[in-house]
Order: structure tokens, then sequence, then C-alpha cells
């Protein structure tokens, strides 16, 4: 069974400003006052009984694909990935979910790939949309 699980960055004014957090997800904005107006909680469950939620920041939100990169790092919704070609050319390539639902690495205009059909083995997580997005700049090496 597939791991479902969410990332996301703890809001500014929090204790764990800046800090990514991962676990479940439940958005805040039907029930949310003016303070946490475009927030959500992630929540880490501990064990037992006990779990701990974090305030964080809604559109850094991604869903784990439930795929590693070459190094056994997990890959999530708005990764930049390191695809190293047949070619030897490295492109970086941000993560999302396409219109069809699946996890794709999106090449540029209108041109993307099913994520679960990259051989693993030439793929890494160098950062993401959200802390690196410099890095979509420039994209081939």
């Amino acid at each position: 069974m597939r791991t479902i699980k969410f990332r996301g960055k703890c809001v500014p004014d929090s204790k764990y400003a800046g800090e990514w957090v991962e676990g479940g997800y439940a958005p805040l904005d039907e029930v949310s006052t003016s303070k946490n107006k475009g927030e959500g909680l992630v929540v880490v469950f501990l064990g037992g009984n006990c779990s701990c939620s974090y305030h964080v920041i809604t559109e850094t939100v991604g869903q784990f694909t439930g795929l590693l990169d070459k190094d056994g790092k997990e890959i999530y919704e708005g990764d930049i990935l390191a695809l190293q070609e047949t070619d030897n050319k490295v492109t970086h390539c941000p993560v999302s979910m396409n219109c069809k639902g699946y996890w794709s690495v999106d090449f540029g205009i209108n041109y993307g790939v099913c994520l679960g059909l990259v051989d693993k083995k030439r793929v890494e997580v160098i950062g993401n949309i959200h802390d690196n997005p410099e890095l979509l700049k420039g994209e081939k090496q």
C-alpha cells in the first residue's frame, strides 16, 4: 500500500518558522480566522495516542509521490529533480501532478514525463520550487 503523507513549510510567526515538516494534512481555510488565512496543519503522529500539529503555509504543501530518488530520498510534489539524460546532460525538472492524475516531471511547454517511468538511478532531488526557484533558470547543464 502507498504511503500518503504531505510536507509543508512552517509559517513565519511560529516556533518552527521556515522548517519543513511531514505528516497528514488538514487545510484550515473554511474554519480559519483572519490570523491563519492561507495556512493548513500538518499533523505528525508520534505513536500511541500522541501527535503534534504544525501551522504551515498552504502554498508550500506537497504530497509524497511514493517514489525515491537514486539516494533513497523521498520525492514530493514541488521538488526539483536533477535528471541525467542519455547524452549525459543534466536537466532540472519540477515535480507536479498533471491533469491526468499522475506525477510528472516537467521538461517545458507541453512536454512532461510520467515520474513513474523515469529510471530512478538517473534522478536526484536537488531542492524545491519554494526554497530554490533559481535551480529552474538555465535548466540544462
